[in-house]
């Protein structure tokens, strides 16, 4: 055994080759003189009291230097503002010595990325337990720190536990949660029938309905900085969709403007409040419903637990199902009437003067269309029934729209689910902007429905014994229209 002048401790074979080496099995620190190959890694110490390994950890790849929380990057040596790269050739090792913390190429003389830091006669860099990484130098028998990142606390991955969100350093829970950031129990769902999932420990976890609690558009995610989407050009409902066929997805950051998906995976760390967000992104995390009164429903009669969701907190839904269920009725009585009334005739033309909206004269236009071109023009309050004599706002006839053209959506899989439906009528998430690539088809079947009802009436038949409105009302099936179900 030979301790180094360097404080390298080498063993030593009987013709003095090394055979192992204590730098080249580092713990938490790395002394002046000592360099790290490509693949090897710094781990902290669990605490001061309790020396092992710790979930933070500064590896050294290919390309950079990075600080990891369980395998998630949270900072990178290329990225410090006090950093400068010189070269682009492959990183061979790390290495700290009396000028600084250096990246080094395959010949060790190569710089790749440098931060300079002044001459110093002794120096270490240290991962601490708190996730935060620095340098110090020995002066007149003092440490003397040189260098601390993340100098943001928010940005370290566990600064306010699971869940908790930091804003200019200080903890709390984000929107829709609540509880001590940093007690044992930390930040749980403010609805007691939600709770957290245990990404894929828990198998029974897939027999309970998911829902998506909304953070805000001023938060955002510490890896969201350092790792490609998950999916892009893709609608905040697919992205949700995407995560809840995951277990180990835990929650969505969505770009609005980018229309990126960026999945939150097991295990979950702290929100970043906007302060430390240059990006504005849309969280949401992934609940379960655990109501126990829920799931002994569930698993005795079989009846979803979504529908639990729905009703106690809309009523209003029940409401219209009653109105639909009566127009239904309604609707097939005037039919069977009308129709031994004629004897014969056109059964679109009678379907045409029984379907109608409150308010609106019949035939005057295709409503979801006129919808859509009021959506266009910004126009809301023209839609709403003139009996409301004021009654309802501007805002909430935009509300109402929008969630409805979403649910017309062409392709189904844009199609918001109902528990995104009625978390969108309750304020709880933000409304999603229809889709207009998807409502085009509106377009060509109220022309058709603008021409049936322009020659309805007319009985002159063509050679195939069909008359014009025949054809034209026949030319697009309900199927056809809205999709498979």
């Amino acid at each position: 055994m030979q301790l180094q002048d360097s404080g390298n401790l080498v063993l030593l074979d009987r013709n003095n080759v090394s055979l192992w080496g204590s730098f080249d099995h580092p713990t938490d620190t790395i002394v002046m003189g000592q360099s790290l190959a490509v693949g090897t890694s710094v781990d902290c110490y669990t605490s001061d009291n309790d020396r092992s390994d710790g979930d933070y950890r500064l590896v050294v790849t290919a390309g950079d230097a990075v600080l990891q929380w369980n395998r998630m990057s949270y900072w990178k040596l290329s990225a410090e503002p006090k950093g400068s790269q010189d070269s682009m050739v492959p990183v061979s090792f790390l290495a700290l010595n009396d000028t600084g913390l250096f990246l080094l190429g395959s010949d060790r003389s190569t710089v790749v990325i440098k931060l300079s830091l002044g001459p110093a006669n002794f120096r270490v860099a240290k991962l601490g337990f708190d996730g935060k990484f620095r340098v110090s130098k020995f002066v007149d028998k003092n440490w003397v720190q040189e260098f601390v990142s993340p100098d943001d606390e928010c940005k370290i991955p566990l600064v306010c536990n699971k869940m908790g969100l930091c804003t200019s350093g200080r903890c709390s829970c984000p929107p829709n949660f609540h509880g001590d950031p940093l007690s044992k129990s930390g930040c749980t769902p403010t609805d007691a029938s939600l709770a957290l999932p245990s990404g894929c420990i828990d198998r029974k976890e897939s027999n309970f309905s998911v829902f998506y609690v909304n953070l805000g558009s001023e938060s955002d995610y510490f890896a969201n900085e350092f790792m490609a989407p998950a999916k892009r050009d893709i609608s905040l409902l697919a992205c949700q969709d995407l995560c809840t066929r995951n277990c180990s997805c835990l929650g969505i950051f969505y770009g609005n403007s980018s229309a990126s998906c960026y999945l939150l995976e097991n295990p979950l760390g702290s929100i970043m409040g906007s302060s430390s967000s240059n990006r504005k992104r849309l969280g949401y995390v992934k609940t379960i419903v655990v109501s126990s009164r829920a799931n002994k429903l569930n698993e005795a009669t079989g009846f979803p637990i979504v529908g639990l969701i729905l009703l106690p907190s809309s009523g209003v839904l029940l409401i219209i199902i009653v109105v639909l269920g009566f127009i239904c009725w309604r609707r097939n009585r005037l039919y069977r009437t009308a129709k031994s009334k004629l004897g014969h005739g056109d059964s679109s033309s009678s379907e045409l003067e029984i379907i109608s909206v409150p308010g609106w004269e019949p035939r005057q236009a295709y409503f979801p269309l006129h919808a859509l071109e009021m959506h266009e023009k910004k126009r809301y309050s023209e839609l709403a029934d003139s009996r409301l004599e004021r009654r309802v706002t501007n805002e909430e006839v935009r509300k109402l729209v929008k969630v409805a053209l979403c649910c017309l959506h062409e392709d189904p899989s844009l199609r918001p689910a109902m528990v995104t439906v009625v978390s969108m009528l309750e304020g709880i998430s933000p409304v999603t902007e229809p889709r207009q690539e998807s409502l085009n088809f509106l377009r060509f079947y109220g022309r058709r429905f603008g021409e049936a009802s322009r020659i309805e009436g007319s009985n002159e038949r063509n050679e195939f014994g069909f008359s014009s409105s025949d054809k034209l009302m026949s030319c697009m099936s309900a199927q056809q229209l809205s999709g498979p179900r």
